[in-house]
């Protein structure tokens, strides 16, 4: 018994913590490599059609970022999933985010993340990458 009680702090603070859950930052990135006008205009495209079918709306005239294409906001008071798309040299970059309480993907991040990884394959083939974390190219 004296073996239990040295180490229940322990187990309490693994239970709560499991009980709890963590929150998880879910982010993809898709660059187009030497995107031109009418890559921006497909990819301005795929991100609306995305948008709308997640429910987000448009805030692209309140954007921060430089260079935006597009930019919308799921509205919802707590952990929205944002979808922009940007230029950054000659790269189109779209970036798909969401801060969110568990380890599950909401429903809004994920059907954007589909129908944009499927469209934009589709549309760029070899000159779309969703570069990992180490490689994302960042926000300026």
């Amino acid at each position: 018994m004296n073996e239990v009680n040295k180490y229940f702090p322990l187990l309490l603070s693994a239970a709560c913590f499991c009980l709890v859950g963590c929150d998880t930052l879910n982010y993809t990135q898709y660059v187009v490599t030497s995107a031109t006008p009418t890559d921006r205009a497909v990819i301005k495209k795929a991100v609306e059609a995305s948008a709308t079918t997640a429910g987000l709306v448009d805030k692209t005239e309140t954007a921060i970022i430089p260079n935006v294409i597009v930019f919308y906001v799921e509205p919802v008071p707590h952990f929205p999933t944002t979808l922009g798309a940007r230029m950054v040299n000659d790269m189109a970059v779209v970036d798909l985010s969401c801060f969110h309480p568990g380890a599950a993907k909401p429903p809004a991040f994920q059907s954007a993340e589909s129908l944009l990884t499927t469209t934009l394959s589709r549309e760029f083939g070899t000159r779309l990458t969703m570069p990992d974390r180490s490689h994302r190219v960042p926000m300026k």
